[in-house]
């Protein structure tokens, strides 16, 4: 996603302190900044993508089932070998 679409969804402000935060996860390999490919690298345009690999299993797996794990609800191999995994 594009910076912007990130400020409005962290419902933050555009600053100094946003910034310094997204440099610090883009530092720490949380987070790449990627430039697309018809613009020049060096450009102002980029889009951010989440890099670290627990982390995106997190957001994609777990975060959205957090209930069923904490009842017991859910089958975690079923659920892993199912069609959800892309």
């Amino acid at each position: 996603m594009g910076r912007d679409t990130l400020i409005k969804k962290l419902k933050s402000s555009n600053g100094g302190t946003f910034s310094k935060m997204l440099k610090d996860l883009i530092m720490a390999g949380f987070i790449e900044k990627v430039h697309p490919i018809d613009k020049k690298t060096g450009g102002r345009l980029f889009l951010l993508r989440l890099q670290d690999e627990f982390l995106h299993f997190y957001f994609r797996f777990i975060f959205p089932n957090i209930n069923a794990i904490e009842t017991g609800t859910i089958k975690g191999y079923e659920y892993l070998t199912g069609p959800v995994y892309t």
